[in-house]
């Protein structure tokens, strides 16, 4: 378990299982059965496992509590219940395509650049807007819809809505060792992270750069050691082999961004500083300018018509897609 950060000597057995997790975990309905974990490790990843990854809640914390000598803290049990029960979902959801009778796909070269093999992805949407109508949550829930549309799985951060916190602390500025741990939001956001396919980050450009929100979500979760390292200013990225999309609003037209400077700036910063160097392939950086308020719906259609094409684009698994 030193793998993910626990103390030594920790007593993960606990005492037995509650009928709900027995009945989970003996059924065969997920790998862990197979594995022969048991105690509160099995409790917790069944629990992981009928939350649908939702997150820790506060039954596998009491579980936690309850079980190990000496208890774990809130941030142990979020690395206990992503460690086990990410890798072997992964491994269920293979075993279940393998079986006679899965539904197959073929993958298409057009935008997947070969990676995705026709194989549903899991999908990290992270959005960041203060208001819930706006037209950057319009294009998220667009996108994150169209990508479910095209066979995989999203889940979508919406980070006013779910109150992360952007405030960095001069404690989180410590590196992260065995008596130091990240703050628990910072780990589900790490772990959400680390399990996905491809992240995709949506937001409006307020001079020339992300809301104080997005860059809160960056300088917190990207810390160093999970999304990059440096030695002698050398930096490099942690997070090599995930695909990632930008995509990003502005009221001035385009053209007057590249005369400026501005967008070149952008894309130094955002793309390349941000996405780039902590190790993801950036498939698109998709623009929309000129948006204001009270756009027409046939702007504002045409807008969400390009977004589902870019997901369509980059994601596509071959298969017949519906269109508005």
């Amino acid at each position: 378990m030193n793998r993910v950060g626990l103390r030594p000597g920790l007593d993960l057995r606990g005492d037995a299982l509650n009928a709900s997790d027995r009945s989970v975990l003996h059924a065969g309905r997920t790998p862990v059965a197979r594995r022969g974990f048991s105690g509160v490790a099995a409790a917790l990843a069944a629990e992981r496992f009928r939350c649908h990854e939702q997150g820790p809640s506060g039954r596998p914390l009491a579980l936690a509590g309850a079980r190990c000598r000496p208890p774990l803290d809130d941030v142990e049990v979020v690395r206990v219940v992503n460690s086990i029960a990410r890798p072997h979902q992964r491994d269920y959801e293979t075993e279940q395509a393998r079986r006679p009778g899965a539904r197959t796909t073929r993958a298409t070269t057009h935008g997947t650049h070969g990676k995705n093999r026709g194989i549903p992805l899991k999908h990290l949407v992270v959005v960041a807007h203060p208001a819930a109508h706006s037209f950057t949550l319009a294009l998220a829930r667009t996108y994150a819809a169209e990508l479910e549309r095209l066979g995989h799985s999203q889940r979508t951060y919406d980070l006013y809505r779910m109150e992360f916190n952007p405030v960095l602390t001069a404690q989180e500025l410590l590196p992260v060792t065995v008596d130091h741990s990240a703050s628990p939001d910072v780990l589900i956001a790490q772990d959400d992270i680390r399990a996905a396919d491809a992240l995709s980050v949506i937001y409006p450009l307020w001079w020339m750069s992300m809301p104080a929100m997005m860059k809160g979500f960056v300088d917190r979760v990207f810390a160093r050691g999970f999304a990059y390292e440096a030695h002698d200013g050398i930096v490099r990225g942690l997070l090599s082999g995930k695909q990632a999309v930008l995509i990003t609003i502005s009221g001035a037209p385009l053209p007057q961004l590249v005369k400026s400077g501005g967008w070149n700036a952008v894309q130094v910063l955002q793309d390349t500083h941000v996405l780039r160097s902590t190790g993801f392939e950036l498939l698109e950086h998709l623009h929309f300018d000129e948006i204001v308020p009270n756009i027409s719906n046939v702007v504002a259609e045409q807008c969400m018509a390009r977004v589902r094409d870019c997901a369509r684009k980059n994601f596509s698994l071959g298969r017949e897609v519906a269109t508005k």
